[in-house]
């Protein structure tokens, strides 16, 4: 049997960068709904509603980008070493993901609240959260929290897709042990056909759709769908590799346009047709994330490669961090403010933008810091016990 640590090393070039871009629309959405700007001006309540509020959507990009990598390594590792060594699968994902999700599930809990607390400040966005409902935290079940039973803090809401993904590494890993290569592919069409029939039953309850653990499962499985197709089908890596300029641009303007245009789907459609449309358009999504993914790192004539952006790539590396700690730096942005006797729901626009500087600058300063001085010290424990590689 071959040894783990002796497994080839696996890195796709531009994926950090798209990491980063997946983190700033979530950054983009979030700066829109919670830090306190209004207008009287409809242009901009019209731009802000249709183009600035999609952050769901560089979450579900997160989850399809999962889907693919962990499959991809699973995959990899099970036709290098003939079997799955679960045991070192955890212990990295363990060392990955639980020290800064409990970092900052502590920050929320008992440095966030106390100083919002004795502040006095009327925040424009919830900050509370019952310390009843911290056993669903600890126990990576925010979703299922949120999904049922309604969203508290907004500094502990990031962490509800952390606990998604936790969820999928519990179970997939075991399932690919043990399910035969060719049966795969039949698993996971189950697993997405079950997801959309789930969002179309569910589809009038918004938290159910968007936080519940079997809503976004199908984003996984397209990412590890796409993952098994690029390491067993020779006709999607030639196709991809291959695909013409003008057939990329044109599958980018489809799926761009798609975005804002989702805003106008209640209006457009109703009855049965909403609903279809509703619980199809993650789905539709997720296969268009997919594409990006697999353009990004084997179309021969991409119209650009991330990757090339040294600054994308580095800030992607940190994306982990910069989202953990982005709704912190929106706290600390409208503390500042406050101090300084700068009221943030207000009609200044230029203080509007100071705001979203001041918050970017924050959640950059608080995820490198936390990087270096926290993260990497754990990532180089987990090299010794996998892949050297900068996918998981």
């Amino acid at each position: 049997m071959q040894n783990i640590k002796s497994l080839p090393k696996v890195y796709f070039n531009n994926l950090d960068a798209l990491r980063f871009l997946a983190f700033l629309s979530v950054f983009v959405s979030h700066v829109a709904l919670f830090l306190g700007y209004e207008s009287n001006n409809h242009s901009f309540n019209f731009i802000k509603k249709v183009f600035l509020v999609h952050g769901d959507l560089g979450v579900n990009f997160f989850f399809v980008l999962s889907g693919f990598l962990i499959t991809f390594l699973l995959l990899t590792e099970k036709d290098n070493s003939k079997n799955i060594s679960l045991p070192h699968f955890y212990l990295r994902r363990i060392l990955r993901i639980w020290p800064l999700y409990f970092l900052t599930l502590f920050l929320g809990f008992f440095v966030i609240y106390p100083i919002a607390l004795k502040s006095g400040i009327n925040f424009p966005f919830l900050i509370t959260e019952s310390y009843s409902s911290l056993p669903w935290y600890i126990f990576l079940g925010a979703n299922i929290k949120m999904a049922f039973l309604g969203t508290g803090s907004v500094v502990l809401a990031v962490l509800w897709s952390i606990s998604i993904e936790e969820q999928f590494y519990l179970i997939w890993p075991t399932i690919l042990s043990f399910v035969s290569k060719k049966n795969i592919i039949k698993v996971l069409l189950v697993i997405i056909g079950a997801s959309f029939l789930y969002r179309f039953y569910y589809y009038d309850n918004y938290s159910i759709v968007k936080y519940s653990t079997f809503s976004v499962m199908s984003d996984l499985a397209v990412g590890a769908l796409v993952a098994y197709a690029t390491m067993y089908s020779n006709f999607l890596f030639k196709t991809i590799k291959n695909c013409p300029k003008y057939v990329i641009f044109s599958i980018y303007i489809i799926g761009f346009v798609l975005i804002p245009l989702r805003t106008f789907l209640p209006i457009f459609s109703h009855g049965y047709l909403y609903r279809f449309l509703y619980s199809f358009e993650p789905l539709l999504f997720s296969i268009f994330f997919a594409f990006i993914i697999l353009e990004q790192n084997m179309a021969d004539q991409s119209l650009v490669k991330l990757g090339r952006f040294k600054v994308l790539n580095y800030l992607g590396v940190r994306s982990y961090g910069l989202y953990c700690y982005h709704m912190i730096a929106i706290f600390f942005t409208f503390y500042i403010f406050h101090l300084f006797g700068i009221s943030l729901v207000n009609h200044n626009f230029l203080i509007y933008i100071s705001e979203i500087i001041v918050a970017f600058l924050l959640a950059v300063i608080f995820s490198l810091t936390s990087y270096r001085f926290f993260e990497k010290r754990l990532l180089a424990l987990k090299e010794k016990h996998g892949y050297k590689n900068k996918l998981s």
